[in-house]
Formats: structure tokens, C-alpha cells, sequence
């Protein structure tokens, strides 16, 4: 059971954010996203640096929900710095993030705007797996990933901030400082995406 609303309030438009170095795991996620994505919703993807093929198949589909950004020079800091980018770029309501490795769950657009509606002010927790491991209901560190949270868009902190030496646990720092800024955190059930694979350490 998801926790109940706060507060009414009317439907938020979503944007999910994806820092993406041209992995060919995209083209699934893509698939997933094209399938679940809401009429009102949109898909940001930021290359960490050039990503020709990632390109094309966003500029293929000519639909202005699918939008693509690019960093001149990769920024190699795990997605931190293309992430902020895309909120810089998105213009939903609530911003969620996502791998290009990952897999997106069914209905999982449904369910988050299902989930944050009447508390869109607030910091919400989603569940993931994590290859085979189920994060829910905590942001303790190595208990949860940036991929399981949705935020107001505006004022959200950035991702990229944070010392050099704490490189192993931006997701934990981003989502405790975004849960200190916005309140709650607003935990839900359901699982919005999977993490099935490492990719052999190749992660962003």
C-alpha cells in the first residue's frame, strides 16, 4: 500500500531523466519509456558526452516529449552532472530518474503520478530491484538509488554536489539533502524500475 496523499491536488506532469554514456541497453528502456510514457509527460535524456546512436533514436521519434541534451566534454561523476542538466532542461511538475541500463516497470508512469498526486511539494520514495534485491522503505545508504526518487522540479538540489570523497554515495547524499529540503519522504510500495545487471562494473 502506497502512503496516502497529504494534501488534493491536480495531476503533476512528469519528467523522467536519464544520463545515458550510448549504452545498447538504452534502445530497451527506450522501448519501455515509448510504451508507458503519459500524453503529458516527458522523457529527458542527457548524454555524458557525445552519444551519436542515442541521438538518432531519440530525433527518430519527432515527438516532442522525447527531448535530447548533450554534454560537450563527459563529466564521468556517475550521472551526477548529466541528471542535473536534464532537470535544468525538464519542465514537469516532478522529476524521477532513471538508468540507461535499467528497465522501466509496467504502468510505472501511472503509478508514480498515482503516488505523488496531493503531495506534490513532498519528496517521495518509490521501490526498486536491484539486481534481484528489493529497496523499499528506507534511504539508508546502500538501501536506496536515485532511481527511486520523485521531486518537485524546482529548488531540487543538485545531484552533482558533493565532496570528492563522498564519489560512492551521491545517490544517498542527493536524497537526503532533496528529503531535508522538501519533507517527508513519501514512501510507496510499488516498484518502479529494475536494475537487472551491472553491465561489469560499467556504471555511470
Amino acid at each position: 500500500m502506497s502512503s496516502t496523499p497529504s494534501s488534493p491536488s491536480s495531476s503533476p506532469r512528469l519528467s523522467l531523466i536519464c544520463p545515458t554514456i550510448g549504452r545498447s541497453t538504452f534502445a530497451r528502456l527506450l522501448k519501455d519509456v515509448l510504451y508507458y510514457i503519459g500524453a503529458e509527460d516527458e522523457f529527458v535524456v542527457v548524454g555524458d558526452g557525445p552519444c551519436p546512436n542515442v541521438r538518432e533514436q531519440i530525433e527518430a521519434l519527432a515527438d516532442a516529449r522525447f527531448r535530447y541534451v548533450e554534454l560537450a566534454v563527459r563529466a564521468n561523476d556517475w550521472g551526477c552532472t548529466p541528471c542535473d542538466v536534464g532537470v535544468q532542461n525538464a519542465t514537469g511538475d516532478m522529476v524521477w530518474f532513471i538508468g540507461d541500463d535499467d528497465e522501466l516497470q509496467s504502468h510505472a508512469f501511472d503509478v508514480v503520478r498515482a503516488g505523488v498526486t496531493g503531495a506534490t511539494d513532498k519528496a517521495h520514495i518509490f521501490a526498486m530491484k536491484h539486481t534481484g534485491i528489493l529497496m523499499s522503505q528506507s534511504i539508508a545508504f546502500c538501501k536506496v538509488s536515485g532511481q527511486q526518487i520523485v521531486a518537485p522540479r524546482e529548488n531540487l538540489p543538485k545531484m552533482a554536489d558533493y565532496a570528492f570523497t563522498d564519489w560512492y554515495r551521491t545517490d544517498w547524499s542527493f536524497i537526503t539533502r532533496t528529503v531535508d529540503k522538501f519533507g517527508g519522504p513519501v514512501y510507496h510500495d510499488e516498484v518502479i524500475c529494475l536494475l537487472p545487471q551491472m553491465n561489469q562494473g560499467a556504471m555511470l
